[in-house]
């Protein structure tokens, strides 16, 4: 008997037990056991199969847009797979304002960059705004704006304004990992 099923016989004989003798009918607690293992199975293969689709087909995964007027989000492996997933991300044109909701899945390579930023001040991940003319906008630094740890299951809230003008021609947004700020290269 596989140590997995030894456990869960240890934990289910004595409820079974404890529940009365089996009627000629009922179905053997070691035969019920097997049962339930191949259900989790069959479960945990779903689980995968959906997660691999999500990863595949995600909002992310293509570089099109999937709403009309909405600009294209490309984001560099740093921002887009490890140590981040993006959750959410948007940009109001009229405003200016740019938003990314970020879910931290790995440790971070670079945290004292990330420890050193306050609210509101500069992270090491930038964004180039691309216009409908083909003319790009310099980089521009995301802004800390909510974290409360910078650990794998931490959210983090990031932001930038772009000048309305531009945020109302954007066609593309390149996000991209910039350690050294000051000089950073578009991607």
């Amino acid at each position: 008997m596989a140590p997995e099923r030894e456990r869960w016989a240890a934990w289910l004989l004595p409820l079974l037990v404890a529940a009365g003798p089996l009627a000629s009918d009922e179905i053997d607690p070691l035969t019920r056991i097997d049962g339930l293992e191949a259900r989790l199975e069959g479960l945990n293969r779903r689980v995968q199969a959906l997660e691999t689709l999500l990863r595949e087909s995600g909002p992310l995964a293509s570089a099109a847009p999937t709403v009309k007027g909405e600009p294209t989000w490309e984001l560099d492996d740093y921002s887009r797979t490890s140590p981040f997933q993006v959750l959410q991300r948007s940009l109001d044109r009229q405003s200016g304002r740019l938003d990314l909701l970020l879910d931290v899945v790995a440790p971070i390579p670079d945290l004292a960059d990330w420890n050193s930023a306050a609210r509101g001040e500069a992270v090491p991940l930038m964004l180039i705004a691309d216009t409908a003319d083909g003319a790009a906008a310099a980089p521009v630094p995301l802004q800390l704006e909510r974290a409360t740890r910078l650990e794998p299951g931490a959210r983090l809230h990031l932001s930038a304004r772009l000048e309305p003008g531009i945020a109302e021609r954007v066609r593309r947004i390149q996000i991209f990992h910039a350690p050294d700020r000051e000089s950073a290269e578009r991607p």
